[in-house]
């Protein structure tokens, strides 16, 4: 699940339960789609937005800007201290 998509659900209903719906949802259809992302990606063949950076996503976990100076941590980000490596 994209994180916009997270952040629109996540409260959406007062009980979280479209939430947890989407994110079962989004889960089961990337798997069913993982075989195909990879394809795609070896021939370069356009993937659909949202399985694409679902794929992305799992596979980088994290990004680590270079100027952290101008960035902006959401609800959902691993915080990083200063001199801190977020590698385990």
């Amino acid at each position: 699940m994209h994180s916009a998509e997270a952040i629109l659900l996540f409260d959406a209903d007062g009980t979280r339960m479209r939430y947890h719906q989407k994110h079962l949802v989004s889960s089961a259809r990337y798997a069913n789609n993982l075989f195909n992302v990879e394809r795609k990606q070896k021939e370069g063949t356009p993937e659909e937005g949202l399985i694409l950076l679902a794929h992305i996503t799992l596979q980088y976990g994290h990004s680590i800007p270079s100027n952290s100076k101008s960035l902006r941590h959401g609800w959902y980000d691993p915080v990083q201290e200063e001199g801190v490596s977020l590698k385990s």
